[in-house]
């Protein structure tokens, strides 16, 4: 285990903290415009959208992270919009 004090300091400016979620937002707005075309690809699997399409995707939402965290480096995936795309609309009841 890693010791509170060893881990490096990270202080992202308030510029890059304001690109950071606009990049967020974009991305799920991109995501719910297009999940019916994403529904005939990936009908109940995890995706990951960046920049207007699917970066990584998975059947498990561990394995899609794992993807992730192999192929960019997490503060870049940071921004990316994570859904399960179900293959009908869901419901969620809380």
């Amino acid at each position: 285990m890693r010791r509170a004090d060893s881990v490096p300091e990270y202080s992202p400016s308030m510029s890059e903290i304001a690109r950071r979620i606009e990049a967020k937002r974009g991305n799920e707005d991109w995501l719910r415009e297009h999940v019916s075309l994403l529904r005939e690809r990936y009908a109940d699997r995890y995706v990951a959208v960046s920049d207007g399409e699917v970066k990584a995707s998975g059947k498990s939402l561990d394995g899609l992270f794992r993807q992730l965290r192999r192929k960019f480096k997490q503060d870049v995936f940071s921004t990316f919009a994570v859904d399960l795309i179900t293959k009908e609309d869901v419901i969620w009841i809380f």
